[in-house]
């Protein structure tokens, strides 16, 4: 009688791990054997800016890139080129050199082979921070610029412009800030004055 009741609770017990055994996991069965695939590095070919200094301001120009891609017009050579310039002339923007704000602000605002998100807000500030820093540069050409890329926000007056500029003129008047060399436009801080007089 024991030896019976045994018989009936083991025979179904082994039959249930068999079934656990075959069909109880969901991963495969050479999933040990596969490798674990590596994520690429670097997917969207920014460039490298760890020697750009000062760190923090490369670090935050590099948050401003895009992915760069083939195109029809530009290589992602050529985009991570731009991206490059940018970086620098971002860090440059904020010493207080005209071309390199000027030139932040259009990059922002037309930025080429995509390298650069467009942010009107950011485009704006920079021009209301050339205008206000003023430079023997200026001209009336400025300040039709000026006005053209503010009205994307609502005008040369929009709060949160406003605020950006503010930000930005604290950087730029502390002069903690030194040029870089920006060799997409030849220029050389030990050389040269400023980036408007690069490579004369």
């Amino acid at each position: 009688m024991i030896k019976r009741i045994f018989i009936a609770i083991t025979v179904p017990l082994f039959l249930v791990l068999g079934l656990l055994t075959i069909f109880g996991s969901n991963t495969p069965t050479d999933a040990k054997s596969s490798p674990v695939p590596e994520v690429e590095e670097n997917k969207f070919h920014l460039p490298d800016t760890t020697q750009i200094l000062p760190k923090n301001l490369s670090g935050e120009a590099v948050e401003y890139l895009s992915p760069c891609l083939n195109t029809g017009d530009y290589s992602v050579k050529d985009c991570m080129d731009f991206q490059d310039q940018f970086v620098r002339e971002y860090i440059n923007a904020h010493s207080g050199d005209y071309l390199a704000i000027s030139n932040v602000s259009t990059m922002f605002s037309e930025p080429l082979a995509g390298a650069v998100r467009v942010n009107n807000i950011q485009s704006c500030a920079w021009r209301l921070v050339l205008m206000r820093l003023g430079s023997p540069y200026l001209s009336d050409l400025d300040k039709d610029i000026t006005k053209n890329r503010c009205e994307a926000v609502g005008g040369v007056r929009d709060q949160t412009a406003v605020a950006r500029a503010n930000e930005i003129l604290k950087i730029v008047r502390s002069h903690r800030i030194h040029p870089i060399a920006v060799p997409q436009v030849q220029y050389d801080p030990k050389r040269d004055r400023d980036e408007q007089t690069a490579d004369e």
